[in-house]
């Protein structure tokens, strides 16, 4: 506006122009800004009619679904998706959890992170305590098929080095479990050189630790 005033006081031609140029990206703003809105306001409501008359139930793109928060997968109810979650990998299920609000939600329901089986679901023990979401109350069943599970070890760098002095951190409990073995005749053998192989935290008040056998590798170890 300060260029259109001072443009107007010197009166030429050339500045004529530029003024004429100030005023018309002026009304083009103005109008985009307020008369677009204004007509999309306008055609909205009857496209949505249109669209929706012409939609189907089963429309891939959830047009005609109840809600769009109702379901997190278009095409499956979410009691179908929780079977589907339950047998995912959790870094799998990480993922799916970040791709919208509606998956979040599902992604952490306490049916999905009612038992977790290692390794179907997580490597290990500690990844898989550590992938527990903060937002479940219930205490979650961590069943250990059979095996040898080496939990605190040091690095393979930290071995080649000799690096006696290097931490080591074994199982760490920060809230409520269930540890055990996955099935009756599972021996579960967890081995740690770390000063605690299994370490219950406060806050975790009523985990259980039953029918595994753990190992250490290290002087002046503990096992829980």
């Amino acid at each position: 506006l300060a260029c259109a005033i001072a443009c107007m006081l010197t009166r030429s031609r050339t500045d004529v122009a530029l003024v004429a140029c100030c005023l018309m990206f002026t009304f083009i703003c103005l109008w985009v800004r307020f008369a677009l809105p204004f007509m999309f306001r306008a055609i909205a409501p009857d496209r949505r009619t249109a669209i929706a008359a012409n939609a189907t139930p089963n429309s891939c793109c959830g047009v005609g679904a109840p809600s769009a928060a109702a379901t997190a997968l278009p095409h499956l109810p979410d009691d179908v998706a929780l079977v589907i979650l339950k047998r995912l990998p959790l870094v799998d299920l990480a993922a799916f959890s970040r791709c919208s609000q509606a998956t979040h939600a599902l992604a952490r329901s306490p049916e999905v992170w009612r038992r977790i089986v290692v390794p179907d679901h997580a490597p290990s023990i500690r990844k898989a305590l550590a992938a527990l979401p903060a937002g479940v109350e219930q205490r979650c069943t961590i069943a250990v098929r059979g095996g040898l599970y080496r939990e605190g070890q040091r690095s393979a760098l930290s071995r080649f080095l000799g690096m006696e002095s290097a931490t080591r951190t074994g199982i760490r409990i920060a809230r409520p479990v269930i540890l055990e073995p996955a099935g009756d005749g599972d021996e579960v053998t967890v081995e740690s050189d770390a000063c605690e192989a299994i370490t219950i935290l406060p806050g975790a008040e009523g985990t259980v630790v039953r029918g595994l056998c753990v190992r250490t590798a290290a002087f002046a170890s503990h096992a829980v």
